[in-house]
């Protein structure tokens, strides 16, 4: 549900649209969609400031609220105070609801209520759904929202019911509300837990340690990857997958078992993760340390004890992130894809990116290089920034701010004793990274012309 850079810029227009009307409406939509999430957080900063949403009944201050608003709208996962300790059921509750919302990205949640009310959807309401969902055209919007929202509440509800055994031996009657609650948080990939601890007490649990990272990786594929699964295996109206579900799941695959592979390799002897625990505990972890990086913010370990090459490990697979269209955030596993395949052809000479039998448009190459020069532009401006005013070391600050950008939620611990200032980086990113960091830059451009001179073509030495 996220970046929407990927759609609008692509493909042929709808009918009835020029392409110079989808050039005005671009900025149009990318203000609407970010307004739109600005809009939820305030809303559930003023819930979560109520004494009600206070354990202690207490009024929460105004940052704390905002800080934890925006991390759950964007399905981050980052917090300054401990979400089960700090913040009651209605708390807990709003937070939940903040982060369905985030998950499902708020102009899906916004065009349902529309449906139920009976209302038709306007053309400026496709536009803003098409780029929240990343969707390639504008067809069959009613069935697309209704299948989306069937298919969130269906998966929430298997993995709820799945590990509500665990944590009713856990917590007596309140394991009903924490399994609802990680459930609905891993599927979107936020990260937030009732446990001050996350995970860490249920590592060796295969219930809530398996169900959890599948949640969180069926969220991350992303709707459309879902529902084309879905019309090829179960309804039969497709006779192959399309190529973007093939390069997700290739990609998502690939990922998963390295990054669990290469974890049991870095991990296996350290006294502060792996080393000690039973063969079955050392699988989970690191199964969840394949997982949980690519923006779903739980931890089974503490990433602050784990080795350097780990670190690194973690750091790349955050960069990384989920895939469009999907809860999660990162340059998307596309992205990688695509940019790994046309670095390798550049090796080897050839000048076309063809994956699985077709020939992927330049456009997308330029999209994907574009969106890794913003992403590292952005990391290195706040990195920088924070780290101006704060003592704590490179390595500390590096990993907030991709975490944040990435809408990853994992902390080496230092979130909470930041300064208000770079605290307030750190949401700047997490709405930069659910919203997609050219989506929001493209509101401050003008949309370019359409191109009317065709200019001599001439090369420039690179390399």
């Amino acid at each position: 549900m996220q970046d929407a850079e990927d759609s609008l810029p692509a493909g042929p227009p709808p009918a009835g649209h020029t392409t110079t009307r989808r050039r005005r409406q671009w900025p149009h939509v990318a203000r609407v969609l970010v307004l739109g999430y600005l809009g939820v957080i305030l809303l559930g900063t003023a819930l979560l400031t109520l004494p009600v949403s206070n354990m202690q009944g207490a009024w929460t201050p105004v940052w704390v609220a905002f800080f934890t608003a925006t991390s759950a709208v964007c399905v981050t996962g980052l917090i300054v105070v401990d979400t089960g300790t700090h913040f009651s059921y209605f708390g807990q509750t709003v937070i939940m609801l903040l982060i369905q919302i985030g998950g499902l990205g708020y102009a899906t949640a916004y065009i349902f209520i529309v449906l139920l009310l009976g209302r038709k959807l306007s053309t400026g309401d496709q536009n803003i759904l098409r780029t929240g969902l990343n969707l390639p055209h504008l067809g069959h919007l009613r069935e697309v929202v209704v299948r989306v929202v069937i298919i969130t509440l269906a998966v929430e509800a298997l993995g709820m019911a799945i590990m509500l055994p665990a944590f009713l031996r856990h917590r007596g009657g309140g394991g009903v509300f924490d399994a609802l609650f990680q459930a609905v948080s891993s599927f979107n990939n936020a990260g937030f837990s009732t446990f001050t601890d996350s995970l860490v007490s249920f590592a060796g649990n295969p219930a809530i340690g398996l169900t959890m990272p599948i949640l969180t990786v069926l969220g991350g594929i992303g709707f459309i990857v879902m529902m084309d699964l879905h019309e090829r295996f179960f309804l039969r109206r497709r006779r192959i997958l399309s190529l973007h579900t093939h390069v997700v799941l290739r990609a998502t695959a690939l990922l998963l078992i390295v990054g669990f592979v290469l974890s049991l390799v870095f991990e296996w002897n350290n006294p502060a993760t792996l080393a000690g625990d039973p063969l079955g505990v050392k699988l989970l972890k690191a199964f969840s340390m394949s997982v949980f990086p690519r923006t779903c913010g739980f931890n089974t370990v503490g990433y602050n004890v784990v080795t350097p090459s780990t670190y690194l490990l973690t750091l790349v697979l955050m960069f990384i992130g989920a895939s469009p269209g999907g809860t999660g955030g990162g340059v998307k596993t596309t992205s990688f894809a695509v940019i790994s395949l046309a670095t390798l052809n550049s090796f080897r000479g050839r000048t076309a990116t063809i994956i699985h039998g077709r020939k992927v448009p330049a456009r997308v190459l330029i999209n994907a290089y574009g969106l890794l020069t913003v992403w590292f532009a952005v990391l290195l401006v706040a990195s920088v920034a924070i780290a101006h005013f704060e003592p704590f070391g490179t390595e500390d600050i590096v990993f907030e701010t991709v975490s944040a950008l990435g809408t990853v939620g994992l902390s080496r611990g230092i979130t909470a004793n930041l300064h208000w200032t770079s605290q307030g980086v750190l949401c700047l990113l997490m709405i930069l990274g659910r919203v997609g960091p050219i989506t929001a830059g493209s509101i401050a451009f003008h949309p370019a012309p359409p191109e009317v001179v065709h200019y001599p073509v001439e090369d420039v030495l690179v390399g």
